[in-house]
């Protein structure tokens, strides 16, 4: 008897993308339309080596990172996860996100990657977050949880090749390579605080975070800077991108974060928690423990619509390699 020949991949992923981003948005007017009149903001962000503000675009090591979010506030506490607690006295916003990120070896023709070099990794996953800040107290608190997977269920191979078709760009040949398919559970809370502001014009406040899970584990300690036309960072997450004032509908200011991280364990890296073997014919690498990162952008708003150019320099996740510099571009509308 003859098995019938399955055909896979009718759709493209460009098609299979469009489809999920449309259900998301109509599941996200069903949710704004049960929440009150509180503020509601969409953001799109793209993470992309490609993007370099020095002209010096690549394709290697952290790669791409895309997210969608759905940004509310509610006048009382929200009875899902996570995961702290939050006061009505506070300013809350809460949130429901997407998000794909995969990194890459920097040579792509290679079918099994060079053992010092960067594995095939790549993740999709699920957020659930509350941002919470006080106007007396100058703080913010932000607690997020992922839920997703690593490995082939992330579709990133099926992304990358698409992508690289469309624009003739050379293809991944080592994506048979990746980790197996793993559960990504994790827990993230950062805390941060006023130490100077000056006229709403110049903002500094100094912040720490800890992750917890089987994606990422570690902490670090940062500070960001703010210069320009701005509302107060405390004034809640919607307000740094949008305005309500009928006088003032405009916002332009810099932003300067440098960050010092100390990295436990990077599932990228080493792959999950239940991983059933290492990469064939490759060494264990040597990940690096203590990171140095910084980023710094612009952000510009008009109204209900904001976007933000940031650029990102981080310190190589393994021994032995050089810094990398990955661009972003965020597009936010107020709902």
């Amino acid at each position: 008897m003859k098995i019938p020949t399955i055909v896979k991949h009718k759709r493209s992923p460009l098609f299979t993308a469009v489809f999920i981003l449309l259900n998301i948005i109509t599941m996200l007017q069903n949710i704004s339309l049960a929440q009150s009149h509180q503020d509601k903001l969409l953001r799109v962000y793209e993470d992309n080596d490609f993007i370099n503000i020095l002209g010096h675009g690549s394709d290697r090591w952290y790669s791409h990172g895309f997210r969608l979010d759905f940004f509310y506030g509610r006048a009382t506490r929200a009875p899902l996860l996570p995961l702290f607690p939050v006061s009505p006295k506070r300013i809350n916003t809460y949130s429901w996100g997407i998000a794909q990120m995969l990194i890459t070896p920097s040579d792509l023709s290679k079918s099994i990657p060079d053992a010092w070099d960067y594995p095939y990794a790549s993740s999709l996953f699920i957020t659930r977050s509350v941002h919470s800040t006080s106007r007396e107290d100058k703080l913010s608190v932000q607690s997020e949880m992922s839920l997703g997977v690593l490995g082939p269920a992330s579709m990133a191979e099926e992304v990358q090749v698409y992508v690289h078709k469309q624009i003739g760009d050379e293809l991944p040949m080592g994506w048979s390579t990746q980790w197996d398919n793993d559960l990504l559970l994790n827990y993230n809370i950062s805390v941060e605080k006023e130490v100077l502001s000056i006229n709403r014009w110049f903002e500094l406040m100094i912040g720490g975070r800890l992750a917890v899970g089987s994606l990422l584990t570690g902490t670090a300690i940062y500070s960001v800077v703010r210069i320009g036309k701005m509302n107060s960072y405390f004034d809640g997450f919607i307000a740094q991108f949008s305005s309500n004032k009928t006088d003032d509908k405009w916002q332009a200011y810099l932003t300067v974060v440098p960050s010092v991280e100390y990295s436990a364990r990077n599932a990228y890296l080493v792959g999950g928690l239940f991983q059933r073997h290492e990469l064939s014919g490759l060494p264990t690498r040597e990940p690096k423990t203590l990171l140095f990162n910084l980023s710094y952008g612009f952000f510009i708003s008009s109204g209900d619509v904001c976007i933000s150019f940031t650029q990102k320099s981080f310190s190589p996740l393994i021994v032995g390699l050089p810094r990398h510099a990955v661009g972003n571009i965020s597009f936010y509308i107020k709902l």
